[in-house]
Protein backbone atom coordinates (compact mmCIF):
# COMPACT_ATOMS: atom_id res chain seq x y z
CA UNK A 1 0.00 0.00 0.00
CA UNK A 2 0.81 3.50 -0.18
CA UNK A 3 -0.39 7.01 0.27
CA UNK A 4 -0.07 9.99 -2.07
CA UNK A 5 0.15 13.67 0.14
CA UNK A 6 -3.33 14.12 -0.56
CA UNK A 7 -4.13 11.31 1.38
CA UNK A 8 -5.24 9.07 -1.29
CA UNK A 9 -4.94 4.85 -0.13
CA UNK A 10 -3.43 2.61 -3.09
CA UNK A 11 -3.69 -0.85 -2.78
CA UNK A 12 -2.37 -4.15 -4.60
CA UNK A 13 -5.22 -5.80 -4.61
CA UNK A 14 -6.41 -8.94 -6.76
CA UNK A 15 -7.94 -12.45 -6.80
CA UNK A 16 -4.15 -14.12 -5.90
CA UNK A 17 -0.95 -14.20 -5.63
CA UNK A 18 1.13 -12.78 -8.35
CA UNK A 19 -2.46 -11.39 -10.13
CA UNK A 20 -2.86 -7.91 -9.26
CA UNK A 21 -4.06 -4.52 -9.77
CA UNK A 22 -3.46 -1.21 -8.39
CA UNK A 23 -6.41 0.39 -6.91
CA UNK A 24 -6.79 4.01 -5.75
CA UNK A 25 -9.56 4.83 -2.15
CA UNK A 26 -10.52 7.98 -1.40
CA UNK A 27 -11.34 8.68 2.30
CA UNK A 28 -14.58 10.29 0.50
CA UNK A 29 -15.32 7.01 -1.60
CA UNK A 30 -17.08 3.84 -0.10
CA UNK A 31 -15.43 1.96 -2.99
CA UNK A 32 -12.06 1.91 -5.16
CA UNK A 33 -10.98 3.20 -8.74
CA UNK A 34 -9.47 0.19 -10.40
CA UNK A 35 -6.03 1.49 -12.42
CA UNK A 36 -5.69 -1.44 -13.47
CA UNK A 37 -2.84 -3.78 -14.79
CA UNK A 38 -1.98 -2.56 -17.97
CA UNK A 39 -3.27 -5.42 -19.75
CA UNK A 40 -0.33 -7.75 -17.95
CA UNK A 41 -0.89 -10.53 -15.15
CA UNK A 42 1.09 -8.50 -12.60
CA UNK A 43 1.95 -8.03 -8.99
CA UNK A 44 3.09 -4.71 -8.03
CA UNK A 45 4.97 -5.04 -4.65
CA UNK A 46 5.50 -1.54 -3.77
CA UNK A 47 4.57 2.02 -4.57
CA UNK A 48 6.31 6.11 -4.45
CA UNK A 49 5.36 9.12 -5.61
CA UNK A 50 7.48 11.48 -7.24
CA UNK A 51 7.57 15.35 -6.03
CA UNK A 52 4.77 15.91 -9.25
CA UNK A 53 2.46 13.19 -7.94
CA UNK A 54 3.26 10.48 -10.75
CA UNK A 55 2.57 6.95 -8.73
CA UNK A 56 5.63 4.46 -9.62
CA UNK A 57 5.12 0.95 -8.85
CA UNK A 58 7.47 -2.20 -8.83
CA UNK A 59 6.05 -4.97 -11.02
CA UNK A 60 7.59 -8.02 -9.38
CA UNK A 61 5.81 -10.82 -11.47
CA UNK A 62 7.18 -8.60 -14.77
CA UNK A 63 10.33 -7.03 -13.96
CA UNK A 64 9.43 -3.85 -14.78
CA UNK A 65 8.77 -0.30 -12.72
CA UNK A 66 5.76 1.35 -14.47
CA UNK A 67 4.53 4.92 -14.30
CA UNK A 68 1.19 5.98 -13.92
CA UNK A 69 0.86 10.20 -14.84
CA UNK A 70 -0.76 12.57 -11.75
CA UNK A 71 -3.70 13.41 -14.25
CA UNK A 72 -4.81 9.63 -14.51
CA UNK A 73 -4.99 8.54 -11.26
CA UNK A 74 -8.63 9.29 -11.20
CA UNK A 75 -9.32 6.91 -14.60
CA UNK A 76 -10.01 3.15 -14.43
CA UNK A 77 -7.48 0.86 -16.37
CA UNK A 78 -4.85 3.84 -16.42
CA UNK A 79 -2.55 4.17 -18.97
CA UNK A 80 0.87 3.01 -17.64
CA UNK A 81 4.30 3.82 -18.77
CA UNK A 82 6.41 0.71 -18.74
CA UNK A 83 10.56 0.85 -17.75
CA UNK A 84 11.57 -2.86 -18.49
CA UNK A 85 14.43 -4.86 -19.58
CA UNK A 86 14.72 -7.35 -22.03
CA UNK A 87 12.20 -9.93 -21.53
CA UNK A 88 13.62 -13.00 -23.28
CA UNK A 89 15.03 -15.97 -21.30
CA UNK A 90 16.33 -16.38 -17.61
CA UNK A 91 16.21 -13.71 -14.86
CA UNK A 92 20.08 -12.50 -13.86
CA UNK A 93 20.79 -9.55 -13.47
CA UNK A 94 22.82 -7.74 -15.71
CA UNK A 95 26.36 -6.43 -13.97
CA UNK A 96 27.94 -4.89 -17.12
CA UNK A 97 26.56 -2.61 -19.86
CA UNK A 98 27.69 -5.05 -22.40
CA UNK A 99 25.83 -7.28 -20.59
CA UNK A 100 22.51 -5.42 -21.45
CA UNK A 101 22.48 -5.98 -24.98
CA UNK A 102 21.96 -9.83 -24.18
CA UNK A 103 18.51 -11.71 -24.15
CA UNK A 104 19.06 -13.68 -21.12
CA UNK A 105 20.46 -10.70 -19.06
CA UNK A 106 18.03 -7.77 -17.33
CA UNK A 107 18.38 -4.93 -14.69
CA UNK A 108 15.72 -5.91 -12.56
CA UNK A 109 15.14 -9.42 -11.10
CA UNK A 110 11.55 -9.25 -9.23
CA UNK A 111 11.82 -5.60 -8.14
CA UNK A 112 10.32 -4.40 -4.71
CA UNK A 113 11.15 -1.55 -2.65
CA UNK A 114 11.32 2.01 -4.20
CA UNK A 115 11.90 5.35 -3.02
CA UNK A 116 13.11 8.67 -3.68
CA UNK A 117 16.11 10.62 -2.42
CA UNK A 118 16.42 14.45 -2.10
CA UNK A 119 17.70 14.79 -5.99
CA UNK A 120 14.36 12.85 -7.48
CA UNK A 121 16.40 9.64 -8.29
CA UNK A 122 14.29 6.81 -8.27
CA UNK A 123 15.83 3.79 -6.13
CA UNK A 124 14.79 0.25 -6.74
CA UNK A 125 15.72 -2.90 -4.89
CA UNK A 126 15.78 -5.75 -6.68
CA UNK A 127 14.25 -8.84 -4.82
CA UNK A 128 16.61 -11.18 -6.93
CA UNK A 129 14.33 -14.26 -6.30
CA UNK A 130 16.09 -16.66 -9.09
CA UNK A 131 18.21 -19.09 -8.44
CA UNK A 132 20.34 -18.54 -11.42
CA UNK A 133 21.40 -15.10 -9.73
CA UNK A 134 23.39 -14.66 -7.00
CA UNK A 135 24.06 -10.85 -6.71
CA UNK A 136 21.50 -8.27 -5.17
CA UNK A 137 21.31 -5.23 -6.81
CA UNK A 138 19.78 -1.99 -6.08
CA UNK A 139 19.40 0.09 -9.25
CA UNK A 140 19.09 4.10 -9.12
CA UNK A 141 16.51 5.90 -12.12
CA UNK A 142 17.60 9.31 -12.68
CA UNK A 143 15.03 12.50 -13.01
CA UNK A 144 15.91 12.38 -16.92
CA UNK A 145 15.09 8.68 -17.66
CA UNK A 146 11.96 9.10 -15.61
CA UNK A 147 11.11 12.14 -17.52
CA UNK A 148 11.79 9.34 -20.79
CA UNK A 149 9.46 6.57 -19.55
CA UNK A 150 6.67 9.05 -18.72
CA UNK A 151 7.05 10.46 -22.39
CA UNK A 152 6.43 6.79 -23.89
CA UNK A 153 4.45 3.30 -23.48
CA UNK A 154 7.20 1.57 -22.87
CA UNK A 155 11.45 2.24 -22.48
CA UNK A 156 13.98 -0.24 -22.11
CA UNK A 157 17.12 0.01 -20.63
CA UNK A 158 19.59 0.10 -23.34
CA UNK A 159 18.16 3.30 -24.58
CA UNK A 160 19.26 5.16 -21.27
CA UNK A 161 22.41 3.24 -19.84
CA UNK A 162 23.86 6.24 -19.08
CA UNK A 163 21.55 7.23 -16.36
CA UNK A 164 21.24 3.45 -14.40
CA UNK A 165 23.63 2.50 -11.82
CA UNK A 166 23.55 -0.86 -10.08
CA UNK A 167 25.70 0.05 -6.03
CA UNK A 168 27.88 0.15 -4.68
CA UNK A 169 30.53 0.06 -7.21
CA UNK A 170 30.78 3.42 -9.59
CA UNK A 171 30.82 1.73 -12.61
CA UNK A 172 27.59 0.98 -14.46
CA UNK A 173 25.96 -2.00 -13.83
CA UNK A 174 28.82 -3.61 -11.69
CA UNK A 175 28.15 -6.10 -9.18
CA UNK A 176 27.16 -5.65 -6.13
CA UNK A 177 29.18 -8.48 -4.07
CA UNK A 178 26.98 -10.38 -1.56
CA UNK A 179 26.19 -8.44 1.27
CA UNK A 180 26.80 -11.01 4.26
CA UNK A 181 28.62 -13.96 3.09
CA UNK A 182 31.82 -13.86 1.17
CA UNK A 183 32.44 -16.81 -0.85
CA UNK A 184 28.12 -16.70 -1.28
CA UNK A 185 26.18 -19.38 0.91
CA UNK A 186 22.99 -18.23 -0.37
CA UNK A 187 21.35 -15.47 -2.86
CA UNK A 188 20.76 -12.39 -0.99
CA UNK A 189 17.66 -10.91 -1.70
CA UNK A 190 16.41 -7.40 -1.06
CA UNK A 191 13.07 -6.31 -0.13
CA UNK A 192 11.19 -2.74 1.40
CA UNK A 193 13.52 0.04 0.97
CA UNK A 194 13.22 3.86 2.39
CA UNK A 195 15.65 6.77 2.05
CA UNK A 196 15.79 9.33 4.70
CA UNK A 197 16.05 12.38 2.34
CA UNK A 198 17.66 14.80 5.45
CA UNK A 199 20.06 12.76 5.26
CA UNK A 200 20.17 11.22 1.54
CA UNK A 201 20.42 7.50 3.77
CA UNK A 202 18.89 4.07 2.07
CA UNK A 203 17.54 2.09 4.38
CA UNK A 204 16.81 -1.44 2.77
CA UNK A 205 15.89 -4.79 4.24
CA UNK A 206 16.72 -8.53 3.00
CA UNK A 207 14.96 -11.85 2.91
CA UNK A 208 17.79 -14.66 3.22
CA UNK A 209 19.78 -13.06 5.87
CA UNK A 210 16.57 -11.77 8.61
CA UNK A 211 19.01 -8.69 8.51
CA UNK A 212 19.44 -4.94 6.46
CA UNK A 213 21.31 -2.54 5.62
CA UNK A 214 21.88 1.36 5.13
CA UNK A 215 24.02 3.34 2.98
CA UNK A 216 24.37 7.17 2.71
CA UNK A 217 24.02 8.06 -1.33
CA UNK A 218 27.09 10.19 -1.20
CA UNK A 219 29.26 7.21 0.15
CA UNK A 220 27.85 4.59 -1.89
CA UNK A 221 30.03 3.60 -4.47
CA UNK A 222 32.93 3.62 -2.18
CA UNK A 223 31.93 0.62 0.13
CA UNK A 224 33.28 -2.84 -0.96
CA UNK A 225 32.85 -4.19 2.71
CA UNK A 226 29.50 -4.37 4.42
CA UNK A 227 30.26 -5.30 8.01
CA UNK A 228 29.66 -1.49 9.57
CA UNK A 229 26.37 -1.25 6.89
CA UNK A 230 23.83 -3.99 8.53
CA UNK A 231 20.94 -3.96 10.60
CA UNK A 232 19.02 -6.40 12.41
CA UNK A 233 15.69 -7.18 11.58
CA UNK A 234 14.03 -9.52 12.98
CA UNK A 235 11.33 -11.21 10.72
CA UNK A 236 10.73 -14.22 8.73
CA UNK A 237 10.58 -13.27 5.41
CA UNK A 238 11.53 -9.71 5.67
CA UNK A 239 12.20 -9.11 1.57
CA UNK A 240 8.71 -10.16 0.73
CA UNK A 241 6.97 -6.39 1.90
CA UNK A 242 8.02 -2.82 2.39
CA UNK A 243 9.77 -1.40 5.17
CA UNK A 244 8.46 1.58 6.97
CA UNK A 245 11.00 4.73 8.21
CA UNK A 246 10.13 6.76 11.49
CA UNK A 247 11.61 8.86 13.65
CA UNK A 248 14.96 7.76 13.22
CA UNK A 249 18.04 9.72 11.44
CA UNK A 250 20.81 6.78 11.12
CA UNK A 251 21.52 4.08 12.39
CA UNK A 252 22.99 3.25 16.12
CA UNK A 253 26.74 3.96 16.44
CA UNK A 254 27.05 1.58 18.73
CA UNK A 255 25.46 -1.60 19.92
CA UNK A 256 26.32 -0.92 24.09
CA UNK A 257 25.64 -4.92 25.65
CA UNK A 258 26.91 -4.31 28.71
CA UNK A 259 27.78 -1.20 31.47
CA UNK A 260 28.24 -1.70 35.10
CA UNK A 261 30.57 -1.27 37.62
CA UNK A 262 31.89 -2.20 40.71
CA UNK A 263 34.08 -0.55 44.02
CA UNK A 264 37.56 -2.13 44.71
CA UNK A 265 40.67 -1.07 46.66
CA UNK A 266 41.74 1.22 43.53
CA UNK A 267 38.80 3.46 43.68
CA UNK A 268 35.84 2.34 41.17
CA UNK A 269 36.19 0.26 38.31
CA UNK A 270 33.63 0.84 35.39
CA UNK A 271 33.41 -1.80 32.41
CA UNK A 272 31.66 -2.26 28.92
CA UNK A 273 31.18 -3.75 25.89
CA UNK A 274 29.89 -3.53 22.22
CA UNK A 275 28.90 -5.63 19.66
CA UNK A 276 29.32 -3.56 16.97
CA UNK A 277 31.10 -0.19 16.44
CA UNK A 278 30.29 2.65 13.65
CA UNK A 279 32.53 5.72 13.19
CA UNK A 280 33.35 5.49 16.71
CA UNK A 281 36.17 8.16 18.16
CA UNK A 282 35.72 7.00 21.56
CA UNK A 283 34.20 7.58 25.13
CA UNK A 284 33.76 9.95 27.73
CA UNK A 285 33.38 8.52 31.45
CA UNK A 286 31.26 11.05 33.19
CA UNK A 287 30.33 11.34 36.90
CA UNK A 288 28.11 13.17 39.29
CA UNK A 289 27.32 13.40 42.69
CA UNK A 290 23.34 13.48 42.38
CA UNK A 291 22.90 11.80 39.14
CA UNK A 292 21.69 15.26 36.79
CA UNK A 293 24.80 17.59 37.07
CA UNK A 294 27.96 15.43 35.26
CA UNK A 295 31.44 16.12 34.97
CA UNK A 296 34.20 14.83 32.40
CA UNK A 297 36.31 12.39 34.40
CA UNK A 298 38.66 10.91 31.37
CA UNK A 299 38.14 9.47 27.74
CA UNK A 300 38.36 6.12 26.02
CA UNK A 301 39.40 5.66 22.48
CA UNK A 302 36.87 3.51 20.40
CA UNK A 303 37.37 0.86 17.67
CA UNK A 304 36.29 2.82 15.22
CA UNK A 305 34.02 0.84 12.71
CA UNK A 306 33.90 -2.95 13.33
CA UNK A 307 31.60 -5.57 13.77
CA UNK A 308 33.50 -7.46 16.40
CA UNK A 309 33.25 -7.84 19.83
CA UNK A 310 35.01 -4.66 22.39
CA UNK A 311 35.75 -4.48 25.58
CA UNK A 312 36.50 -1.52 27.75
CA UNK A 313 37.25 -0.58 31.67
CA UNK A 314 37.97 2.90 33.50
CA UNK A 315 39.15 3.73 36.81
CA UNK A 316 38.12 6.10 39.02
CA UNK A 317 40.69 6.22 41.46
CA UNK A 318 39.23 9.58 43.32
CA UNK A 319 35.53 8.32 43.95
CA UNK A 320 33.76 10.92 46.35
CA UNK A 321 31.86 9.53 49.37
CA UNK A 322 28.68 8.46 49.58
CA UNK A 323 27.04 7.92 45.43
CA UNK A 324 28.49 8.54 42.37
CA UNK A 325 26.84 8.15 39.51
CA UNK A 326 28.68 7.65 36.03
CA UNK A 327 27.22 7.37 32.47
CA UNK A 328 29.23 6.98 29.19
CA UNK A 329 29.48 9.95 26.32
CA UNK A 330 29.93 7.66 23.19
CA UNK A 331 31.25 10.72 20.61
CA UNK A 332 31.61 9.68 16.66
CA UNK A 333 34.29 10.69 14.15
CA UNK A 334 33.02 13.47 13.16
CA UNK A 335 32.77 15.05 16.61
CA UNK A 336 29.45 16.30 15.80
CA UNK A 337 26.88 13.42 17.16
CA UNK A 338 27.21 11.73 20.32
CA UNK A 339 24.96 9.15 22.20
CA UNK A 340 24.39 8.61 26.25
CA UNK A 341 24.80 5.37 28.03
CA UNK A 342 22.27 4.77 30.86
CA UNK A 343 23.17 5.96 34.11
CA UNK A 344 24.68 3.64 36.74
CA UNK A 345 25.94 4.46 40.74
CA UNK A 346 28.10 2.15 43.09
CA UNK A 347 27.75 3.46 46.57
CA UNK A 348 31.15 4.55 48.48
CA UNK A 349 29.83 5.05 51.75
CA UNK A 350 31.98 4.36 54.58
CA UNK A 351 30.85 2.17 57.48
CA UNK A 352 29.14 4.09 60.10
CA UNK A 353 31.80 5.43 62.49
CA UNK A 354 29.22 7.34 64.72
CA UNK A 355 25.76 7.65 66.28
CA UNK A 356 22.89 9.76 66.27
CA UNK A 357 20.40 9.95 68.95
CA UNK A 358 17.75 10.36 70.35
CA UNK A 359 15.77 8.84 67.45
CA UNK A 360 12.67 9.60 67.29
CA UNK A 361 14.04 13.23 68.47
CA UNK A 362 12.13 16.08 69.15
CA UNK A 363 13.81 19.22 69.00
CA UNK A 364 17.75 18.55 69.49
CA UNK A 365 19.73 15.98 67.50
CA UNK A 366 23.51 14.27 68.98
CA UNK A 367 25.94 12.79 66.67
CA UNK A 368 28.30 10.63 69.40
CA UNK A 369 31.93 9.78 68.04
CA UNK A 370 32.61 12.31 65.59
CA UNK A 371 35.37 14.66 67.00
CA UNK A 372 35.57 17.13 63.99
CA UNK A 373 34.13 20.25 62.20
CA UNK A 374 31.46 18.76 59.77
CA UNK A 375 28.86 19.61 56.93
CA UNK A 376 25.75 18.52 57.10
CA UNK A 377 22.40 17.75 55.21
CA UNK A 378 19.02 16.95 56.04
CA UNK A 379 16.51 15.89 53.27
CA UNK A 380 13.01 14.90 53.37
CA UNK A 381 11.34 12.09 51.60
CA UNK A 382 10.94 13.35 48.36
CA UNK A 383 15.13 13.92 48.43
CA UNK A 384 14.96 18.04 48.84
CA UNK A 385 17.45 19.54 51.50
CA UNK A 386 15.02 20.73 53.99
CA UNK A 387 18.30 22.05 56.08
CA UNK A 388 22.04 22.32 56.03
CA UNK A 389 24.85 23.45 57.99
CA UNK A 390 27.76 23.04 59.97
CA UNK A 391 28.35 20.49 63.15
CA UNK A 392 30.57 21.46 65.59
CA UNK A 393 31.92 18.08 67.48
CA UNK A 394 29.75 17.83 71.00
CA UNK A 395 26.52 20.31 69.75
CA UNK A 396 23.54 19.47 69.03
CA UNK A 397 21.77 19.98 65.82
CA UNK A 398 18.51 22.02 66.33
CA UNK A 399 15.30 20.49 64.41
CA UNK A 400 12.87 22.91 65.96
CA UNK A 401 12.07 24.01 62.50
CA UNK A 402 11.23 20.63 61.00
CA UNK A 403 8.09 19.41 60.70
CA UNK A 404 7.32 15.92 61.91
CA UNK A 405 7.90 13.54 59.27
CA UNK A 406 11.36 10.82 58.25
CA UNK A 407 14.24 12.32 57.37
CA UNK A 408 17.51 11.22 56.08
CA UNK A 409 20.73 13.00 57.36
CA UNK A 410 23.89 12.94 55.44
CA UNK A 411 27.39 14.14 56.74
CA UNK A 412 31.13 12.61 56.72
CA UNK A 413 30.25 10.43 53.70
CA UNK A 414 27.80 8.80 55.60
CA UNK A 415 24.06 8.61 55.75
CA UNK A 416 21.44 8.43 58.66
CA UNK A 417 17.68 7.86 58.87
CA UNK A 418 15.72 9.79 62.10
CA UNK A 419 11.96 10.60 62.63
CA UNK A 420 11.08 14.06 63.91
CA UNK A 421 8.01 14.00 66.52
Amino acid sequence: IGFDVAGNLYASEGPSYGNTSIVRYTAAAGTGINLGNGGVTSYFSNFAFDATGNLWASDYSNNRIIAIAAADLTTTNATMHVYTTNTAGAMAVSNTTAGLTGATNRIFSRPEGLAFDSNGNLWVANNNDDGANSFATLVKISPALQATILGAASTTATSEQANIYNVPNPLPFAQVASCFNAPISARSQLGGLQIDVALDRIYVNEQTYNKGLWFDISTIAAVSTYAAQQMLIISTNPGNGGIYLTQFASPLPIVLTDFSGKATDRGNLLSWATDTENKNLGFEIERSADGKNFEKLGFKAGAGTTASHQEYQFTDDKPSAGNNYYRLRQIDESGEKTTYSKIIVINNSKPNTFQIYPNPAQGELFVVGLKETTPYRIFNTVGAIVMQGIYEADQAINLSDLESGLYSLQMGGQSFQFVKK
